[in-house]
């Protein structure tokens, strides 16, 4: 008598495996990226209607994922790194592009772009360096020099700021306000400020967010207030330069 209800408890926990390896906050993903990633354990009729099922009433996915958070900050491969943490920007509203080819034949290749507002888009460098990444003079003459005019106006999508998303420790953060001044002089039309914080710092913004049930759209606006050439070592660091104050209740790490 108990195997129907043990089969939908079998059924519930798939799901849940599946969704919670990949994204950090369900009920932030859409319809269509539900469907792939359920397509393979699921027949792909099945795989659409369980991810309509989910968008119609999300509440019980609905937070950062355990499951994610441990396999994000313990991830050893660089690609899956990249991957994750444009998982990441996804649920903060951003509009995310993995390693968007440039608009002109070059070499150059960012990790991540985000667009975002009115075609407008920013750059993240995801550096899955253990235990410290240093934001070096050389690097940040390839950012400056490199990346920024590469991507500058990508698509029609302006360029705004640029961002290291580092694994853990990170060091060199004097470095930003070099590769904004490298920058202006091959994008002279407008100041291209950035910014540095670990994946950690990244995931305790999102759960800011998701916490103070801010919406998508807010949630991107919100962070590119911080691209200000400063290095964030906490969330409350990060939320005093967008002008959010921290919250009385110390952030709950999931």
């Amino acid at each position: 008598m108990t195997k129907p209800a043990t089969n939908t408890a079998k059924h519930a926990a798939k799901i849940q495996r599946l969704l919670s390896a990949s994204f950090p906050d369900v009920s932030s993903v859409p319809e269509a990226a539900l469907t792939e990633a359920l397509a393979q354990e699921f027949p792909p009729d099945q795989a659409l209607q369980i991810a309509q099922s989910l968008k119609q009433d999300s509440t019980g996915y609905s937070g950062i994922s355990p499951e994610f958070v441990a396999g994000y900050l313990g991830e050893t491969d660089d690609r899956a790194f990249e991957d994750k943490t444009g998982a990441v920007f996804a649920a903060l509203g951003f509009e995310v592009i993995m390693r968007p080819r440039p608009a002109a034949s070059v070499a150059t290749e960012i990790e991540i772009l985000l667009k975002y507002g009115q075609n407008l888009c920013g750059i993240i460098d995801a550096k899955n360096y253990r235990p410290k990444f240093t934001l070096s003079a050389q690097l940040a003459s390839h950012m400056g020099a490199e990346y920024i005019p590469n991507y500058a106006d990508y698509h029609g999508a302006a360029l705004q700021f640029y961002g290291y998303v580092t694994a853990r420790h990170w060091g060199g953060a004097r470095n930003l306000d070099k590769i904004t001044a490298i920058a202006q002089r091959v994008v002279p039309d407008r100041p291209i400020s950035g910014m540095m914080l670990s994946a950690a710092t990244l995931l305790g913004f999102l759960d800011y967010c998701l916490d103070s049930q801010i919406p998508p759209d807010e949630r991107a606006a919100l962070f590119v207030r911080a691209a200000q050439n400063q290095a964030f070592p906490t969330v409350s660091a990060l939320l005093q330069a967008t002008g959010r104050a921290k919250p009385s209740a110390p952030l709950q790490r999931r």
